[in-house]
């Protein structure tokens, strides 16, 4: 998401907030108000580009269509409209941007919003799939998009449960958790933070703030307001502030809910300073009041200086480096009584050695005026238990199911239709037994649906020792259980090419409904690590009857949205 179109100063008004969510249909291209009971939607990350369609634009799809940004929205209904869901939401569109209460509002619920999507699509304008097999070329393909580079779009890596990449032409390019090696370089967040969904409570508050340490935000306020979901905190944007100031409210806000003392080390490089340790209990805590941060800190003077006339102190925050263990200490400078103001803030003292309690001393920090010119966690509800999956394969893909549901627990196949149901009180475990037509090949697909958490899992065998038993899946499924959560993986085939798999989320109302796409991909290299073909359902497939997928009139057969037929949107509901 990228910055507000307009300086807003609130009031008053704020109070008047309704805690209305928009989403958008992605038939009619209509905005429709949900107050409760909000549908499942998909979501859409991207970075603003020229003529982006507005609250004010989408009313009138006749003044829509005329501006550049009208092609995103269409082609992102269109890709969502293609997995099952009949709405969406773009912030470009769905916030009312001239309302400054909604626009508070928004700010502050945007983390929430990305959270509790089903799946966000992250558009990435400036680049193109890249059919190399060399993972490096994948980075090379990625490192350089301004998706990558803003303040905003960290939250909305970081926020949804499932994120799938899309290219210029809407191609995908993978997932957060198949891309998840290059996004970590890319970005320097740890990988971990992808394999286990995004969880991020378990890293230090000067770790998750250096994770923005290179993005921009066109207003320098955002600098401070895009991290506010990361640490799960609310404060009122006040545009014109300047970027320090509106660093110093979140701290406050912050340290209201957390006593990690590693947020003090915000303004150094920080991604590997861990959370701060509680071995003072009552005297760990801390506190703001009009006159400074009221704290108490090991103290020790600095070695540049005679004992009795050192004015700069060693101030040691109990936190540890995750690399060598080495503890964090700020400097602080003493100015009077028990008055200081922090000194050198690009900087971090470390030492091996633990600080010791006798050098506690209760001081008051004092921040220096700046110039002017300076968590998903849905509710789990029912937990359902069967796992729905559809098994897509493209028509030219030529794979033949031989035998399929060969595992223990509760399975149904419909060949027809390719559903799939696997069910247990705990994980139910299944396989497929393919064919490729083209080579003779037989390879098995193990699925399994942990209906605790809502997780599935999969993997591809290949070559000649393939499950024919349940017995034989007891000994292949604790392997794949103890995977980090896939949502993609390949397998090369013998024979040459590669069977590749892909979950994928879907618009059904039951939470536990995915598709899982099957395709074989003919490559001459049989190691190949890379999709190099769009794994999409067909055009028109009926996943069943409530997944068929219709292309509407307004595009032609090829997926292309035909501009003339946009004036009877707003009157002619799509069958």
């Amino acid at each position: 998401m990228n910055c507000w179109s307009k300086a807003t100063h609130l009031s008053f008004s704020l109070l008047l907030s309704t805690n209305i969510m928009r989403l958008l249909n992605t038939k009619t291209l209509q905005l429709e108000e949900f107050l409760t009971d909000i549908p499942k939607y998909a979501i859409l990350s991207h970075t603003w580009g020229k003529e982006e369609v507005t609250f004010q634009d989408i009313q009138n799809l006749k003044v829509a269509k005329r501006k550049a940004g009208f092609h995103k929205i269409y082609k992102a209904c269109q890709h969502a409209r293609n997995y099952g869901f009949e709405w969406i939401w773009i912030d470009s569109c769905c916030i009312n941007k001239e309302s400054s209460a909604e626009l508070s509002e928004a700010i502050n619920s945007m983390y929430q919003y990305y959270e509790d999507s089903e799946v966000c699509y992250a558009y990435l304008c400036d680049t193109t799939r890249d059919e190399d097999p060399d993972p490096r070329f994948t980075k090379l393909c990625l490192q350089e998009c301004r998706w990558f580079k803003r303040g905003w779009t960290l939250q909305e890596l970081l926020a949804p449960s499932y994120v799938v990449f899309l290219d210029r032409n809407w191609k995908e390019i993978g997932t957060r958790w198949s891309l998840r090696d290059t996004v970590s370089s890319i970005t320097s967040i740890p990988p971990r933070v992808f394999e286990e969904g995004g969880s991020i409570e378990t890293f230090s508050i000067a770790q998750r703030m250096s994770w923005a340490a290179i993005r921009e935000t066109t207003r320098p306020e955002d600098q401070a307001y895009c991290l506010m979901g990361l640490f799960g905190v609310s404060m009122s944007p006040i545009y014109g502030e300047g970027s320090a100031k509106a660093f110093m409210r979140l701290q406050q806000e912050i340290i209201k809910i957390s006593d990690d003392r590693s947020i003090f080390a915000w303004r150094a490089l920080s991604s590997d300073v861990g959370i701060s340790e509680s071995i003072w209990d009552s005297e760990s805590a801390y506190s703001f009041a009009n006159n400074g941060l009221h704290i108490r800190l090991p103290l020790l003077p600095t070695e540049s200086e005679p004992r009795y006339n050192n004015r700069i102190f060693i101030a040691s925050l109990h936190c540890r480096s995750d690399r060598d263990g080495r503890h964090f200490s700020v400097y602080l400078k003493k100015t009077v009584g028990r008055q200081f103001v922090r000194c050198r803030p690009d900087e971090l003292a470390l030492d091996y050695f633990s600080p010791a309690l006798k050098h506690l001393h209760e001081v008051i920090v004092k921040e220096t005026p700046p110039s002017r010119h300076m968590t998903k966690k849905k509710p789990p509800g029912f937990l359902p238990d069967t796992g729905v999956f559809h098994i897509i394969r493209p028509s030219d893909a030529k794979i033949t199911v031989l035998q399929p549901c060969i595992g223990k627990g509760w399975a149904v196949f419909n060949q027809k239709t390719g559903r799939l149901e696997v069910g247990s009180l705990e994980v139910s475990v299944t396989a497929m037994k393919c064919r490729v037509e083209d080579t003779g090949e037989v390879f098995v697909v193990i699925i399994g649906y942990d209906v605790l958490h809502n997780i599935p899992r999969f993997k591809v065998v290949t070559g000649d020792n393939l499950p024919e038993t349940p017995a034989d899946l007891d000994v292949i499924w604790p392997a794949v259980e103890s995977e980090p959560h896939r949502d993609r993986a390949q397998e090369p085939l013998a024979s040459g090419g590669t069977i590749s798999l892909a979950i994928q989320m879907t618009g059904k109302s039951s939470r536990n409904h995915r598709i899982l796409e099957i395709d074989y991909i003919t490559a001459p290299d049989p190691n190949c690590r890379a999709l190099t073909k769009y794994m999409g359902p067909p055009i028109g497939a009926n996943l069943d009857t409530a997944l068929e997928v219709k292309l509407p009139k307004h595009f032609d057969k090829q997926g292309i949205f035909n501009p003339r037929y946009v004036d009877d949107l707003q009157s002619t509901p799509e069958a």
